[in-house]
Parts: C-alpha cells; sequence; structure tokens
C-alpha cells in the first residue's frame, strides 16, 4: 500500500462551475428565451390584428338628382320617385321634333337593336314589347318623366297588345304613316 502525504484530501471530481459569480443555470436561459419569444409573438399579432382597421376607410358618395321641365309640350309632367339613386347612362338624344298626344311616332337611332316598350315609365319597369327599328307606333298617353326621361305610352296601330312607356329619345314624328 502507498500512503497519501498528509494534508487535505484530494477531491474525486472536478470542481463544481455553480459556484462562480457568474453562472446561469441552463433551464434559467430556456425560461428567458420561451417568455421572449411569447412577447415577440404576442407584440406581432396585435399588428396583424389591428393594421386592417388602421387602413384607409371609403367615404360615402354623393348622387345629385336634377329634374329640368319639358320644353314645348304645354304639359305638366309628372314625377316618378326613383327606387334607388342610380347614375343616368348617357344616351344621345333623338331627333328634334315636338311628340304629342295622337301622333305617329318611328322608332330610331338603336342602331338596329330595336326599343323596349315597358309597362309603365322607367328603367326598372319591365319590357313589354320590342318595338324594331323604323316601326311605327300611335302615341296614346305622356309625357312622363322618370328616370332622367320623358316616357311616352305607344302602341302598335295593328295589334293594340304591342304596347308600352318608351323613351322619347329613340323617337321621331312621323306626318304621313
Amino acid at each position: 500500500m502507498t500512503d497519501h502525504p498528509p494534508g487535505p484530501p484530494r477531491p474525486l471530481s472536478r470542481s463544481r462551475t455553480d459556484d462562480s459569480a457568474g453562472y446561469i443555470p441552463w433551464w434559467v436561459l430556456l425560461v428567458l428565451v420561451a417568455l421572449f419569444g411569447l412577447i415577440f409573438v404576442g407584440a406581432w399579432g396585435f399588428v396583424l390584428a389591428t393594421r386592417a382597421a388602421l387602413g384607409p376607410r371609403p367615404s360615402p358618395t354623393a348622387v345629385i338628382v336634377l329634374v329640368l321641365p319639358v320644353a314645348g309640350t304645354g304639359l305638366a309632367p309628372t314625377l316618378a320617385p326613383p327606387a334607388t339613386p342610380q347614375v343616368t347612362p348617357t344616351i344621345p338624344r333623338g331627333p328634334v321634333g315636338i311628340i304629342q298626344l295622337g301622333d305617329y311616332v318611328k322608332v330610331v337611332g338603336t342602331g338596329g337593336d330595336g326599343l323596349r316598350l315597358r309597362v309603365g315609365p322607367g328603367l326598372q319597369e319591365t319590357p313589354n314589347y320590342l318595338a324594331l327599328e323604323n316601326e311605327v307606333l300611335i302615341v296614346q298617353s305622356g309625357p312622363t318623366i322618370a328616370d332622367g326621361f320623358t316616357w311616352w305610352f305607344l302602341v302598335d296601330p295593328a295589334d293594340n297588345t304591342r304596347n308600352g312607356w318608351a323613351a322619347e329619345n329613340y323617337l321621331e314624328v312621323v306626318k304621313n304613316p
């Protein structure tokens, strides 16, 4: 047997580093990383959730409807209130001529598409008959102003079931039918 020198016994393992002042246990580092990760994810989620709410908002649009009197007819037009505000399409003005009750009128300016005669005056009314380009009809009632147009009630002289309201923009007075 060998004898050991007198003195303090030698340690059996390496010295522990957790006794030093700068040592941080691994589990503390893991908790700190997880905490910072949760804060980052929460902040990013808040930004994404509120970003859409901070964007620009559409502004309301005003619609102005101007109703002008019908010149030269001698009749006071009746006004039909529109169901909803709408933009009136640009439609070419028909040939100049004063339409009166009992006149014969010819369908013009449709480009061959014909003119829809409707059950009532207005663009929202149901079409009753499609009058062809150059077809001649008789004016039986009107004028009525609706949807920015002057409307006349027309009847086919050969068949009374072919009738309806038509916009004056596509009508031309015929002197001798």
